[in-house]
């Protein structure tokens, strides 16, 4: 049995339960919401750090960029990238 093969198997043994979530490629720059952006950007703008925004938008009940929480480092891309 070729390698890939098995692995294809065992995927496909995973019960709809437990299938794995691959990522997606983070919503940066124009795929951000731009609720999610302007508010980025203006408490940036105060000084505020990547750590203290990703706790805002979770409080805010805001998705991150694979639909869940948001982090320091999902932050800085949404930032660091520009749109387009």
């Amino acid at each position: 049995m070729k390698r890939g093969q098995f692995l294809l198997e065992q995927l496909l043994r995973l019960s709809p339960g437990t299938t794995r979530h691959y990522p997606q490629p983070l919503p940066t720059g124009s795929d951000a919401p731009v609720d999610v952006q302007h508010e980025i950007r203006t408490r940036r703008g105060k000084g505020e750090s990547f750590h203290e925004i990703a706790v805002a938008l979770n409080r805010l009940g805001a998705r991150g960029p694979y639909g869940g929480r948001w982090y320091a480092n999902s932050v800085r891309a949404t930032v660091r990238t520009p749109p387009g």
